[in-house]
C-alpha cells in the first residue's frame, strides 16, 4: 500500500466517524427539543379529575354538616317536648351491601 492509499483510507474512516457523530448529535438534539420538558406531564390544578373530586368532597362535607345540624335540632326538640323513642323504633343508618355480585 502506498502512502496516498493510506491517506485516502484514513480520510474515509475519519469522514465516516464525523458523519456518525453528526447524525447522533442531530438525533439527540431533535429528541430533546421534540420532548419539550423531560419527565411526566403535570396537569394543572384548576381543571380535571382532581378539582372535581375536591368539589364533590366539599359538597359531601356541607351536606353532612347540614344533616347533623338537622338531627341535632330534632333531638333537642324531642328532649324539650319529653318525647322518648322506644328501642324498637330507633332508625339505624342505611347499610350498604358489602361485596356481592
Amino acid at each position: 500500500m502506498t502512502r496516498s492509499m493510506k491517506n485516502e483510507k484514513f480520510k474515509m474512516q475519519n469522514f465516516s466517524l464525523v458523519i456518525l457523530h453528526f447524525a447522533f448529535a442531530t438525533l439527540s438534539v431533535a429528541l430533546l427539543a421534540g420532548c419539550g420538558r423531560p419527565g411526566v406531564p403535570v396537569p394543572p390544578d384548576d381543571y380535571g379529575i382532581g378539582l372535581r373530586i375536591q368539589q364533590e368532597r366539599k359538597k359531601e362535607d356541607q351536606a353532612r354538616k347540614e344533616q347533623e345540624a338537622r338531627e341535632t335540632a330534632a333531638a333537642k326538640q324531642k328532649i324539650e317536648e319529653g318525647i322518648v323513642t322506644p328501642l324498637d323504633e330507633i332508625t339505624l343508618p342505611e347499610m350498604r351491601p358489602v361485596g356481592g355480585r
